[in-house]
């Protein structure tokens, strides 16, 4: 009865209340502030004002300040299912961005997909999870959406075709799981525009292990140049392996990243190592991450005429306490070490090559759903 309550209540609040009323439909939610102290070497100059901001290649931003953020945590969705017989299922998901903390931020679309589900497996259409995302990827952080994050500070790639985002214009199929096998592929045939987040050939897929306490996987990705060819651009690709392994409460990790044309620059090519750990101790997760990076200049027209590889350590410590499955706080401390930054990863458009980043911060975290 008190769920059917807080269904209703949340319908009404976000303009669903028929929606929320039927059987097979979710609604679900999450709300994130954290409040961070982020610190930029002055001589990685780019921003300008009270709180300057510096730009990521792949979409991310570093500040020079205190903030008040979410970091991409909030969101809002609807899962709509209906049973079909014979064991077969058809589903539909709507899911949007929200700022926690914005008075007037804007929602933006996350996933939204239709699909069928059965014993042969799952087939999905629109905009979809990319498997070189959440195979290992972002599942493999316990502090992904927050200033801690590997993604965006060195740890793991970021963008559409990394650990960012989503990829629209798509269809899936996903397999069941067979003697600890499963995989998962998603392709976008769509020849109607160029969309940086999904079109005409542009395709990732994943094939996971996992048995026991261990897993392993393997996981590529491709976005095809669409532009105007020329020397200096190509087709990006990247491929990557990684796995885990758990005893009793200590959890290592491991993933390793492979890019070439990184951004779609000819032989712009790099590589991405992370580490984690994880100590569990009753309602406390304990959290050691480390990442090391290293990429090409190739033949941007920015690049100096002898280049040196741009080279980056990331690290973060913290901690996630969890009141309950669906409240937590967490605390961490994350820095990133750069050198020869001046043509791109994981900085863009500075005008030295060297310094650090590091943030300390601290956040609060709540999930819902109907």
């Amino acid at each position: 009865m008190n769920k059917k309550l807080i269904a209703i209540a949340i319908g009404a609040a976000l303009g669903t209340l028929p929606l929320a009323s039927q059987a097979g439909v979710k609604i679900y939610g999450h709300a994130q502030v954290e409040v961070a102290d982020e610190s930029v070497d002055s001589n990685l100059t780019g921003g300008t004002g009270n709180c300057p901001t510096f730009s990521t290649v792949d979409g991310g931003t570093w500040q020079d300040c205190r903030t008040v953020e979410d970091n991409a945590r909030g969101r809002w969705g609807i899962k709509a299912s209906e049973k079909l017989g014979n064991g077969m299922k058809a589903f539909a998901q709507f899911e949007w961005k929200l700022d926690t903390t914005e008075f007037k931020g804007s929602t933006t679309n996350r996933v939204m997909q239709v699909g069928l589900k059965g014993g042969w497996g799952t087939f999905m259409a629109g905009s979809l999870k990319s498997p070189y995302k959440y195979t290992g990827g972002v599942k493999y952080d316990p502090f992904v959406t927050t200033n801690a994050e590997a993604r965006r500070n060195g740890g793991m790639s970021g963008g559409v075709y990394g650990h960012n985002g989503f990829v629209s214009n798509s269809i899936g199929y996903m397999t069941p799981k067979m003697n600890g096998f499963q995989g998962w592929i998603i392709y976008s045939p769509d020849e109607d525009g160029h969309s940086s987040r999904g079109d005409d050939g542009d395709w990732a897929a994943s094939l996971k292990f996992s048995a026991g306490n261990w897993e392993v996987f393997v996981a590529g990705v491709n976005n095809e140049y669409n532009g105007s060819s020329s020397a200096t651009t190509s087709d990006y690709s990247a491929w990557k392996i990684g796995g885990k392994v758990k005893f009793g409460n200590h959890t290592f990790l491991v993933q390793y990243e492979d890019a070439n044309n990184f951004g779609q620059v000819k032989d712009r090519d790099g590589r991405i190592l992370f580490l984690g750990y994880h100590l569990k101790s009753g309602n406390n997760l304990f959290v050691v991450q480390f990442g090391d990076g290293k990429l090409d200049c190739g033949k941007a027209t920015s690049c100096p005429v002898n280049p040196q590889d741009a080279e980056w350590t990331y690290w973060t410590v913290g901690a996630i306490h969890k009141f309950s499955k669906t409240a937590r706080a967490f605390a961490a401390f994350s820095r990133t070490s750069v050198d020869n930054a001046y043509y791109g990863q994981p900085l863009v458009g500075k005008t030295s090559d060297d310094g650090d980043r590091q943030a300390f911060t601290i956040g609060l975290r709540k999930d819902f759903s109907t």
